[in-house]
């Protein structure tokens, strides 16, 4: 960055930092967005795999589930 504030006027540095800070900041809301969906999607699927082994396995009941599914499944 140093070589861009010799080259540039204070007036266009400052308005590249500004630049380079929202596009750092978008960059970070893209990446929580993306987050977010996948964990929902993941969640998602893991209920339709339950519902749909409960219809598929009659017995399903006996077949352990790990505890940590259900609250994870609630959070979406």
């Amino acid at each position: 960055m140093g070589l861009w504030k010799e080259k540039l006027s204070s007036e266009d540095f400052n308005q590249l930092e500004a630049l380079l800070d929202l596009r750092s900041q978008s960059e970070s809301i893209y990446a929580t967005t993306t987050f977010i969906n996948g964990f929902k999607l993941g969640a998602l699927m893991m209920v339709e795999i339950n519902a749909a082994k409960e219809d598929l396995l009659p017995d399903s009941k006996y077949i352990p589930v790990p505890e940590y599914i259900v609250p994870i499944a609630l959070l979406c």
